[in-house]
């Protein structure tokens, strides 16, 4: 914001007051769309060390008119600032610093997202009787409230830089480094605007940021941990690094397994929410407790499973049968002493780790050679079944078809995850990214004609039977010759999210919260149990989908439209009121013009508004607005498995297929044309913004 023209003059520059940036006081049951809630909002002035000079704050909202709503401005720490003006027009401080001017609610419980305002100052002339101007700042420099923490903790779900923060991720650009508990400090100092008196993290009024922890899911590094105590704390901004998968859906456009390049990082894997022998409803083998995980979670699961790729579950997975292990690495014997690690040696089978890297086979006579050397153990009872031998096998961690302790599938199949339930004991179980779509064919068929999920061929299984799946169908998509279905496996449980599990566990940090819309229980990392099982017991239905017909108590409505009725494009005003952190839904209707949800879930699909135009000003046409909003979301169509933050409004708004060639996963994979187009099926949308818990409107 400038003054001029600034030409010889200087100004004395002083803050007014601010005005509901929408208000009409006709909408005061729509939430806060057009109407603030809150009363109060705290002021800061600060120099360019973050220095705060001055406090501040807004209050007493009052009519004007029917369009005008009023907050007065005092100073309540330190003098009225002086500011002035460069010759360029620039509000400077006094001895001629940059000015920041913070704005934030008075407190978490008092934030609502989407309350706006925008300023009137006081300039005036520093010379004798100079003249006072009395202005508002114009309508592209209002201030809107976002939820930083929802938006911080969606973005944690995808490493993904972007040009608009100069090549940073999101969650580098925007650090929320409050510590994650009681009695922690995060890595650097707490934010300055957030401290009790006496220097503490105020959590009573802002709460904790539960997820700012450190965690490296890498392909190499995946660390096993109970619960989030044991990550070290994080500096608020993408301290995880989250691990990579082995898709569901070969990225290749084959059903030949994959190359080793043929895995997705940096995000989280889609998983629909129709798993066997998952809560809340496993007696109807509808359960979708495994679909709601968030960051941590799913390195815990990935972690889990990398240990048992390592420990339990193949040893030559290229062969026609696969032999497994019956001890865990860390029971094996110790390395003979003076061994040399030498692994490309093998005129001796002198140390474990010389044995693992040979390349070609190995005889149960050599191995039983070292064994009699010093470990005093037979190593059939860790390693070989009776009369097996063992070929091309590489127990190191590391990107290849044979390798274990690794967070992809071996063989570049994610059927290689695993064979057969890991050990013995009841809890033990096996965690597969995106393993609920194995039941969405019938959805997949809805987006796209690519969607083969390398499923065993020729295996009939009575309970994906009841799916509604036939035999054609069967031999479509079962193309991968294999025994056993792990779908149909009570320790098979999938990892990954679904859209309402990213959503929902986005917006349901812990106290203290803002929001009607329920809160889902802890995750698995959240709750630092080693059972999966008793973590997903802990759900009982509490997903909601906050759509028009079933959203009274949790969201208003911003702007919408019905695609399939080919209604007039959205009020370019309306589209101006989306702030980031809105939630996109679209649902399925019976035909043009109808309402109501028709249950089809197939085509319903929840979504977090990540950004807006820069300038909502600079943008005109209703098109070019929503094709610059861009959205966060689970998603899967096609090849599309994961956590994206590519697709805008525009692209659900249009009501045709996908561009070509727009990159998802880097060159892994781009949107194709033709007979696999991918689809939305978007027949109907809105941006709804979710309802707080305490409504104050005078």
């Amino acid at each position: 914001m400038k003054l001029g023209p600034m030409t010889g003059s200087t100004y004395k520059v002083t803050i007014t007051e601010a005005y509901d940036r929408n208000y009409d006081k006709n909408k005061s049951d729509e939430g806060n769309v057009y109407n603030n809630k809150a009363n109060n909002f705290d002021i800061a002035l600060l120099d360019d060390d973050n220095t705060v000079k001055n406090k501040g704050r807004l209050y007493n909202p009052h009519e004007n008119s029917d369009t005008k709503r009023q907050y007065d401005f005092e100073i309540t720490d330190g003098t009225t600032p002086v500011l002035t003006t460069d010759t360029s027009g620039n509000i400077v401080t006094a001895d001629g610093k940059n000015v920041l001017l913070g704005i934030r609610p008075e407190s978490s419980t008092k934030a609502y997202p989407g309350d706006d305002l925008q300023f009137t100052f006081t300039a005036e002339e520093k010379k004798e009787n100079g003249p006072k101007l009395i202005f508002t700042a114009k309508d592209s420099d209002y201030i809107a409230v976002y939820d930083k923490k929802l938006l911080w903790r969606a973005n944690l779900y995808i490493e993904q830089t972007e040009s608009a923060l100069g090549s940073q991720d999101w969650n580098n650009a925007h650090p929320w480094n409050a510590p994650p508990d009681a009695g922690v400090r995060a890595t650097e100092l707490d934010p300055v605007w957030g401290k009790a008196a006496d220097g503490s993290w105020d959590k009573d009024t802002w709460g904790y940021n539960e997820w700012n922890r450190n965690h490296d899911g890498s392909v190499t590094s995946p660390v096993p941990f109970t619960g989030l105590s044991a990550l070290a704390v994080g500096n608020g901004t993408q301290g995880i690094k989250l691990s990579s998968f082995t898709p569901v859906r070969p990225l290749t456009t084959t059903n030949t397994p994959q190359p080793d390049t043929g895995y997705i990082s940096g995000t989280i894997a889609y998983s629909f929410p129709d798993s066997w022998h998952e809560p809340p409803d496993a007696a109807a083998l509808r359960g979708d407790a495994g679909s709601m995980d968030g960051p941590f979670d799913f390195n815990k699961k990935m972690a889990l499973q990398a240990e048992l790729n390592a420990a339990a579950s193949w040893a030559n997975l290229m062969g026609a049968d696969g032999y497994r292990f019956k001890q865990a690495r860390n029971q094996w014997p110790a390395l003979p002493d003076g061994d040399s690690a030498d692994i490309d040696r093998f005129n001796t089978v002198s140390s474990f780790n010389a044995y693992v890297g040979l390349p070609e086979g190995i005889t149960e006579a050599m191995v039983n050679t070292w064994v009699a050397g010093g470990s005093g153990r037979n190593w059939k009872d860790y390693e070989f079944l009776p009369g097996r031998t063992l070929r091309n096998i590489n127990l190191n961690p590391g990107p290849g078809p044979n390798q274990f302790g690794y967070t992809l599938a071996p063989g570049s199949s994610w059927w290689y995850y695993s064979d057969k339930k890991p050990g013995t004991g009841a809890s033990t179980s096996a965690f597969i990214p995106s393993l609920g779509l194995l039941k969405a064919t019938f959805c997949s068929q809805r987006f796209s004609n690519a969607y083969d999920e390398n499923r065993p061929q020729g295996v009939k299984d009575q309970k994906i039977d009841q799916a509604g799946y036939s035999d054609s169908e069967d031999k479509k998509v079962f193309t991968v010759a294999k025994t056993t279905p792990i779908l149909a496996e009570d320790w098979a449980i999938e990892a990954g999210t679904d859209c309402i599990g990213f959503a929902e566990r986005a917006a349901g940090y812990e106290d203290p919260r803002i929001y009607n819309w329920k809160k889902l229980p802890l995750g698995f990392a959240e709750t630092g149990v080693e059972n999966i099982k008793t973590q997903m017991n802990t759900y009982d239905n509490t997903r909601v989908y906050p759509i028009d017909e079933r959203s009274t108590n949790y969201s208003a409505k911003v702007a919408g439209r019905n695609v399939e009725a080919n209604d007039v494009q959205p009020d370019i005003e309306a589209l101006r009121r989306i702030i980031p952190g809105d939630i996109f839904v679209k649902d399925s209707i019976d035909g043009p013009g109808t309402t109501g949800d028709q249950n089809d879930y197939c085509d319903n699909h929840i979504a977090i508004v990540a950004s807006v135009p820069g300038d909502p000003y600079a943008v005109s046409d209703p098109v070019d607005y929503m094709n610059q909003i861009i959205l966060i979301e689970a998603e899967f169509t096609n090849k599309i498995q994961s956590i994206i933050k590519v697709l805008s409004l525009g692209d659900y708004n249009s009501g045709v297929s996908l561009p070509m060639d727009i990159e998802i996963y880097g060159d892994k994979f781009k949107t194709p044309g033709g007979v696999d187009a991918i689809k939305l099926n978007c027949q109907i949308w809105a941006v709804r913004r979710l309802k707080s818990e305490t409504i104050v409107i005078n």
